[in-house]
């Protein structure tokens, strides 16, 4: 039944390049609103086991972005525009993807604090466990010294002895 509603959501979103490209942008709302519901309906059909929905995954994710483009697109539609209409629309996208490139560099930022506090864990466990290591290592190395002084007066006293 999913595949019915794939082809489906994939011919609309012909129509709708079609639409958008040439002079039909009126007829585009009541498209998009169809693609909305088809998207919606394929989402609900993917649900329903885990192999569907992991195979349409990547699908579903790309047409609901192509939807918001073509939503955006109509909304932006510049035909019928005064030339100041069209500038500010113009200004609107050029701050649009200024905000949209901040907003990943600052992710990108968020993912890199996150790799690197990761890593100064794991680095600040690491050196607690090597500190752990070189203080029984140290406490041996008293032992042992002290059991050489034992032993050194040991042999110093049995020397006398057989002398």
């Amino acid at each position: 039944m999913i595949e019915v509603y794939k082809e489906q959501v994939d011919k609309l979103c012909k129509e709708l390049d079609a639409l958008l490209s040439a002079d039909g942008a009126e007829k585009a709302p009541e498209k998009i609103k169809e693609l909305e519901r088809l998207l919606k309906i394929v989402k609900v059909e993917a649900r329903s086991s885990v192999e569907v929905k992991n195979k349409y995954k990547n699908w579903i994710l790309e047409k609901e972005q192509q939807f918001e483009e073509y939503r955006r697109n109509v909304l932006l539609n510049t035909k019928g525009m005064s030339e100041g209409t069209a500038n500010v629309r113009n200004r609107f996208i050029d701050v649009n993807e200024r905000m949209s490139n901040s907003t990943k560099q600052l992710l990108e930022a968020r993912r890199t604090i996150q790799d690197t506090e990761t890593v100064g864990l794991q680095i600040q466990s690491d050196m607690a466990q090597q500190r752990e290591i070189l203080q029984r290592n140290q406490e041996r190395a008293e032992e042992i010294h002290s059991n050489l002084g034992l032993a050194d007066k040991l042999v110093t006293s049995l020397s006398k002895w057989w002398r």
